[in-house]
Formats: structure tokens, C-alpha cells, sequence
């Protein structure tokens, strides 16, 4: 398989990477680990110690914070230098939001504000709007947030309601509708608001808090993340001053996308610091809970526990990381040494929004799980409240939610794939008439280091084409409509996100053996191997379920002998868990990224 070095939206089905190309959390400079530095120390002095009392929905502590963390310069992170901000790059950005898991719910307040709260006014006001509503914002002497969701359009964004019609006098939009789940709405100052001009045109528009006829509902009972506020927002008659349209009318998608797509990319980093926060905390137990005359932590099971959600964290890590990078790599090779325009954003981020978008489920799937496993590791003391797991088990779960939800990223995902390839960017029928033998003996090697690693990745890459093939035939040919094909296209976005993580926990491993500065590369091939092993069941469990529903009789039978040609057998796995078990345990957690 050829490498690719310039890399393009879902090119990794295709093309091999080159390790030297990847973005891995090794690759922080100076500059980027002592910000998240100062924000991990702001997390601890600050935040550990009001992590109860913000549970308890403290709100004046909760808005104490918000300023403290202004002050700290958190919400400048992405404001240009001109506007007095810091203007980070993606990938500082990044490493900036791995402080999250610090934060339990003080964090959905912070990012809600910083992101998507922030975003659309970095990206798309006015001078005069920045000047009112961004420097404020920046500095905490104001509170946005994201008002997109309907109580009848939560993943159909697109077709929301609520209107907005220009008034008589051309000053104002009278606007009437209502939206849901809106986080921060508590509390915020200014919301930016989605609506349809004249019941058609998707816009965005900046609402101030005080605007008569705006009712904002008490806050919603929620499930995690008791420290945030989550309310509803009715609108009777609400005039927004026409110095309020944020972008074009009829261009809302562009403000909502770009947003999203980078809340995406900021929500998979938040997810896999949350994924390895949980590693961390069930490490530290299994090594001090004693039951039978010694440490749970020597137990089989709780070492294949332990084993297993430190090698899916590692993988979540590198996932967000790699995703960050192509954003950051694509946007310095556009803008050179100038800084990138929004129009440069819009075409990285659209660019690479499959991988944003499989990043995002990727992740927040694997935080949701650890957080699940540390529970577990913690028994009866894992379901009191009493201990960072109950809290943890709680707020994870919105992850999968958030940001478009993951069945919605899923199709979004596959579906790009397609309307790639039916366009001509993405060859995805280059090797589906090749061989067995030749499938079976193209992969990824690497001798590197002491030894020679082999991982089929290539293989995997193959089973994801000729699935593909088979079930755009089938659905071209059955007629199939979404009731019936969305099955199919969630299963092969499912193993084309086990690809891409697989791959991504290779690329890092490589990467290190290179001379990033890994120590101890033994415990990490043990990752690596113990993700692959999992990503092929994934993707086994996912390609019979898609060959059982195309094929039956002697055609079912033949396909799944392919398939059990291109896929290997798990080799090793138990001894792969009880070394990397033994590490955990020592060091309390996966080692710190050098």
C-alpha cells in the first residue's frame, strides 16, 4: 500500500501513513505542556477542593471559578492577538482541553462558554460584535451559549422552527420559537441563537440575556454534570437588533457546522483525558484494596480490567491527538507563515470531518465504558457517591451525546465515505480485485527498535473496501431506504473507526521507537497489541453481522471464509494484559506522555 504524505479527508482507507507525519501528545512542545501545566495546577488548587459543592449545584462558586479561570487566560486561547487573545494553534488548543477530566462539571460551564459558546463570535462577527460581545466574553465579564437544539430537532438541526421575520421598520428581527438543552442558559449573558429567517433560511443570530419576551426555564434534573446548567429558552415576540445577525442570512449552517466540527475535535481530547482519568483512579485502588490476604490488583480479572481499559484510553489519546494534528498540519500548510482565515478553517475542518466526527464517538464511547469499568474495579464502593467513580460513571455518559450524537456521527461518517468516493477524492475500489494471498500479505512492518512489529493493518483496510463494495451494491440494487440500510452503514463506520484507531496506536507506537522520548517501549507494544486484538473482534462481530444480512447459503459461507483469511487470530492476550497490568499498578495509571 502506497504512503501517502499529504494527507486528505478519510485518505488513511487508503493510503499507509508515515509515522514521522503523526501528531501524537509526545509531539507537545515547551510552550503547549506549560500551559496545560497551569491549567492542571489551576485544576488542582482551585477546582479539587469545590468538586462537592459544585455537585450540589453551588452556583456562586461554580461563577467564581468561571472568573478565576478568565483570569487564568483559558477563554483567550483562541481569540486573535489582535483582540488581545492568545490565538493557540489546534493542536495547543488540544492539550489545553485534556484538563477536563480536572473539572467534573465545572468543565461543561468552562468549555461550553470557551467552545461553542466563543467560537462562532471568533469565527464569524462583526468588529463591532467582537468589540461588545468577544473581548467580554474573553475576559469573563460575560457568559455565551449555544443555542441550536428544539425540543422537536435535536439531530435534525437543520429543520428547527423557532422564526425570525425582519420588521417593519428593518431594525429587528421579531423572533419566535423555543429551544432545549441549552447548556449554560442559566447563566449566560448572550446566547448565539439559530433560527429561520421568513421560516427558511438557516441563521445565526447574537441574543442578548435581558431581551423582552426571552423566558428562560429552570434548570433540567439531569442525569451528570449536577454542576452545569442545562435549561429551555422560550421566545414570544423577541426583537435582535439587525447589528445582531452573526454571518449571512441563509448561512447559519456555516456558523453551526464549524462549531460543531470543532466541538467535535475538542470533545474527543476531553473524552480520552476522561477515559485515562479513569484508568488512573481504578489503578490506584486495585493496588490499596485488599480482600483475601492481598491487592485486588493481583487478581486475574481485575488485571484483564485494568489491562484492557488502559490499552482502549491509550488508543482514545492517540485518536484525538492524530485528528487534532491533521486539522493543525492542514491549516499551517494552507496559511504558511500568515494566520489562517476563517475560510482556511471552514475547509480544513470540512475536510476533515469524517475523522472529527469518528474521533468524537471514538472516545467518548471509550470514557463512557472506563468510567463503567472503574466501578466495577471499585465493587460496592464503586456505586456510592462517596468515590470518584459514581460521579465519573455520571458525567461521561452525556459524552456520547454531545455534539451530534454518536449514531448521527456514525452515519455522518460513512456517508461522507461514500459521497467521497461516488464523487471521484476517494478511490475505495483500488486493490477489491486483488488475490487472497495478495490482500493477506500486504501490511504494515516495522523494524524498529530491538525487534520487528507486524500489525495487519492493511488487511483490516481491505475487509472495510470489499464490505463497502457489497453493500453499495445491495442497497443500489434492493432499493434499500435508510429504515433498512442504516444498520449496514453503522457497521462499516464502526470498522472504519476501528481502522483508524488501530492505526493511530501504530503510527504513535512507531513514532516513540523512533525517538520521541518513549521510555519502556515494551509496555506500550503490549497496548498496541492488546487494542488490536479487540479492534479485530470489533470488526470481525461487525462484518458478519453486514455478511449474514447480503448473503446466505454457500455465498455466506464463502465470504466468511475471506474474512477469516484476512483477519488474525488473538495471540498472546493474557500474557499482554498481566505485564501491562503489573506497570499500572506500580505507577498508578498510564504513564504520564514525556
Amino acid at each position: 500500500m502506497e504512503t501517502k504524505t499529504q494527507p486528505f479527508g478519510a485518505g488513511f482507507l487508503l493510503y499507509d501513513t508515515d509515522p514521522e507525519e503523526v501528531v501524537t501528545p509526545e509531539d507537545l512542545g515547551d510552550e503547549e505542556r506549560m500551559l496545560m501545566q497551569a491549567f492542571s495546577d489551576f485544576a488542582e488548587r482551585e477546582v479539587a477542593h469545590h468538586l462537592e459543592a459544585l455537585e450540589q449545584g453551588d452556583t456562586d462558586i461554580g461563577l467564581e471559578l468561571f472568573r478565576k479561570a478568565a483570569d487564568l487566560g483559558i477563554f483567550m486561547a483562541e481569540v486573535p492577538e489582535e483582540f488581545g487573545g492568545l490565538d493557540l494553534n489546534v493542536l495547543a488548543v488540544t492539550g489545553m482541553c485534556s484538563i477536563r477530566a480536572k473539572l467534573g462539571s465545572l468543565g461543561s460551564l468552562i468549555f461550553g462558554h470557551q467552545g461553542i459558546g466563543m467560537l462562532p463570535l471568533i469565527n464569524f462577527a462583526t468588529e463591532e460584535q467582537r468589540e461588545r460581545y468577544l473581548v467580554p466574553c474573553m475576559n469573563g465579564e460575560m457568559l455565551s451559549a449555544f443555542a441550536l437544539t428544539e425540543p422537536g430537532t435535536g439531530s435534525d438541526a437543520m429543520n428547527i422552527t423557532t422564526k425570525a421575520v425582519l420588521g417593519d421598520a428593518g431594525t429587528h428581527y421579531v423572533v419566535n420559537g423555543g429551544k432545549q438543552w441549552i447548556t449554560n442558559a442559566g447563566w449566560a449573558d448572550i446566547f448565539i441563537l439559530f433560527a429561520q429567517v421568513d421560516g427558511e433560511h438557516f441563521t445565526a443570530f447574537v441574543l442578548e440575556r435581558d431581551s423582552e419576551g426571552l423566558e428562560i426555564g429552570a434548570n433540567e434534573h439531569l442525569l451528570g454534570q449536577h454542576g452545569s446548567s442545562v435549561a429551555a429558552l422560550s421566545l414570544e415576540n423577541v426583537h435582535i437588533p439587525i447589528q445582531n445577525l452573526l454571518g449571512e442570512v441563509g448561512k447559519g449552517h456555516k456558523v453551526a457546522f464549524c462549531t460543531l466540527n470543532m466541538g467535535r475535535l475538542k470533545l474527543a481530547t476531553n473524552s480520552a483525558s476522561g477515559a485515562r482519568a479513569a484508568v488512573e483512579v481504578a489503578s490506584r485502588y486495585a493496588a490499596e484494596r485488599t480482600q483475601f490476604g492481598r491487592p485486588i490488583g493481583e487478581f486475574g480479572l481485575i488485571q484483564r480490567k485494568l489491562a484492557d481499559m488502559a490499552a482502549r484510553a491509550y488508543a482514545a489519546e492517540s485518536v484525538a491527538y492524530r485528528t487534532s494534528g491533521l486539522v493543525y498540519q492542514a491549516l499551517e500548510a494552507k496559511a504558511g507563515n500568515d494566520r489562517p482565515t476563517l475560510d482556511d478553517k471552514l475547509a480544513m475542518l470540512s475536510e476533515f470531518s469524517v475523522e472529527c466526527a469518528m474521533a468524537k464517538v471514538h472516545t467518548s464511547e471509550a470514557y463512557n465504558h472506563l468510567a463503567d469499568e472503574a466501578v466495577q474495579v471499585f465493587g460496592g464502593y464503586g456505586f456510592s457517591e462517596e468515590y470518584p467513580p459514581a460521579r465519573m460513571y455520571r458525567d461521561s455518559r452525556i459524552a456520547r451525546i454531545y455534539e451530534g450524537t454518536n449514531e448521527i456521527c456514525r452515519l455522518y461518517a460513512q456517508r461522507a465515505i461514500l459521497r467521497r468516493s461516488w464523487s471521484g477524492r476517494l478511490d475505495l475500489s483500488g486493490t477489491q480485485d486483488q488475490t487472497d494471498d495478495s490482500l493477506s500479505a500486504v501490511s504494515y512492518d516495522a523494524a524498529l527498535g530491538s525487534g520487528s512489529r507486524h500489525l495487519d493493518i492493511t488487511n483490516l483496510k481491505s475487509v472495510y473496501r470489499h464490505l463497502t463494495a457489497e453493500v453499495c451494491a445491495a442497497v443500489q440494487r434492493e432499493r434499500m431506504f435508510d429504515a433498512e440500510n442504516q444498520q449496514l452503514m453503522a457497521s462499516l463506520a464502526d470498522i472504519a473507526i476501528e481502522i483508524f484507531a488501530t492505526e493511530s496506536v501504530f503510527l504513535r507506537i512507531s513514532k516513540g521507537f523512533s525517538g520521541s522520548g518513549l521510555d519502556g517501549m515494551e509496555l506500550y507494544e503490549d497496548l498496541e497489541q492488546i487494542y488490536f486484538i479487540h479492534a479485530v473482534d470489533r470488526i470481525r462481530q461487525e462484518a458478519n453481522e453486514i455478511l449474514a444480512a447480503l448473503f446466505s447459503g454457500p455465498g455466506l459461507a464463502e465470504q466468511l471464509r475471506k474474512l477469516d483469511d484476512w483477519l488474525p487470530l488473538p495471540v498472546g492476550l493474557i500474557v499482554y494484559r498481566a505485564r501491562v497490568a503489573k506497570v499500572l499498578l506500580q505507577d498508578g495509571g498510564l504513564p504520564v506522555f514525556a
